[in-house]
């Protein structure tokens, strides 16, 4: 049997690689200037590069298959049952499998591929009607990268790497994933939710909508460690998926109105209605989102003052966004961002104005543009927002 490991095209800011089968030399091009880097790698690791040493990290927060003192991550290729169960009858599909293990399927005919910082060809399942890679993450807990999937050269997809799934962590509560249909019915779309054990009997009830649903967990992590610690009250989290080829345009009004109104409706009209009838009616809701999903609730929050009275706005990215009819206009608002952003949102100063009727409060950590940076700070504002009395930190 075949690693998965066989055809994939490892890229780093130092040297290409390419193996095409277990057992067989790699091949190497080089420019000149690497190549003591590269001996020098080589001396480091001890021997003989194989299949199952192949390593790749992201600011040191991803290995893809570890480095020599690393557990073996001869990661097998998917089979049949496994793809067909994960994929769930989609065309095209990623997922985890374990707890290491993301899997992407597609089924589709040509060539098959995926592309971005780590590459390969998608193999045949036998038994199914799908092709496949399996791509194993060794590190525990990952960001999300993005990645494109493409058929015979032409792009289909664009999407982001899912945060690991690790909910053996959650002790306060679980996390479900749903499937709903879109409005006009053409079509389905995900939604994951966190849930506190005892909510249903929790006279508060308070949920939050948050943007980017497939990195849900790593929100829900924190939030699930603060209900243990006694900080949060027991909150439900309710994330919806983006279309990864359309995330811009869902989340910026600018981008592509009638995108940005047509996820509006989907919210409005199933993923709310669905929340009140299925988990237990939540009786206040905030919104939450990160980067242009940041722009989206501050958006939405204006159009729905009376559902949304507070909003958790972190790293936004478009300006613009405060010249929208209500955006803070009313309600309670939390800013954050990352120090290594270099400088605090212009729309802090903007939704900080005199004439603005809402109650901000911003706040920054160490850190950048990322979900390690945005978990903490989802924290302090969900904190701030659920104490409607606090002053701001």
């Amino acid at each position: 049997m075949h690693s998965t490991f066989d055809t994939l095209d490892f890229a780093t800011d130092r040297f290409f690689m390419s193996s095409h089968a277990v057992g067989r030399p790699l091949r190497f091009r080089l420019p000149v200037f690497t190549l003591v880097a590269l001996v020098v790698l080589l001396l480091l690791i001890g021997g003989r590069l194989e299949a199952s040493e192949i390593s790749s990290s992201k600011s040191g927060d991803l290995w893809v298959c570890g480095p020599a003192n690393a557990p073996p991550c001869r990661a097998p290729s998917p089979d049949a049952a496994t793809v067909v169960a994960g994929a769930r009858g989609y065309p095209i599909a990623f997922f985890w499998s374990g707890d290491a293990d993301l899997i992407i399927a597609a089924r589709l005919p040509g060539r098959l591929r995926v592309g971005g910082e780590m590459n390969g060809d998608l193999r045949p399942v036998a038994g199914s009607p799908y092709q496949a890679i399996a791509i194993r993450m060794m590190h525990r807990d990952i960001e999300p990268m993005e990645f494109s999937l493409s058929a015979d050269g032409k792009p289909l997809v664009q999407q982001r790497w899912p945060t690991r799934p690790t909910t053996s962590e959650l002790r306060a509560g679980r996390l479900t994933q749903h499937e709903l249909a879109t409005p006009d019915g053409n079509g389905r779309r995900t939604i994951s939710v966190y849930i506190p054990d005892g909510y249903a009997s929790d006279p508060r009830r308070t949920a939050v909508l948050v943007a980017d649903g497939q990195t849900l967990i790593s929100y829900a992590k924190v939030v699930d460690a603060a209900i243990v610690a006694g900080r949060l009250p027991k909150v439900l989290l309710v994330g919806v998926w983006h279309d990864p080829q359309q995330r811009g345009a869902e989340y910026v009004r600018g981008q592509d109105p009638r995108r940005f109104e047509e996820h509006a409706r989907f919210v409005e009209q199933v993923v709310v209605p669905f929340a009140t009838r299925n988990l237990h009616a939540p009786t206040a809701w905030f919104i939450a989102g990160m980067s242009d999903g940041a722009a989206w609730a501050l958006a939405t929050q204006g159009a729905n003052p009376s559902r949304y009275t507070g909003t958790i706005a972190l790293s936004p990215v478009y300006g613009p966004i405060t010249a929208m009819p209500g955006v803070g206009a009313s309600g309670r608002i939390f800013v954050g961002w990352g120090l290594d952003e270099h400088r605090p949102p212009q729309i802090v100063k903007s939704l900080k104005t005199p004439t603005r009727g809402a109650v901000v409060c911003d706040a920054s950590l160490p850190g950048g543009h990322t979900t390690e940076t945005w978990a903490p700070l989802f924290i302090l504002g969900l904190t701030w927002l659920a104490s409607s009395g606090s002053a701001c930190f």
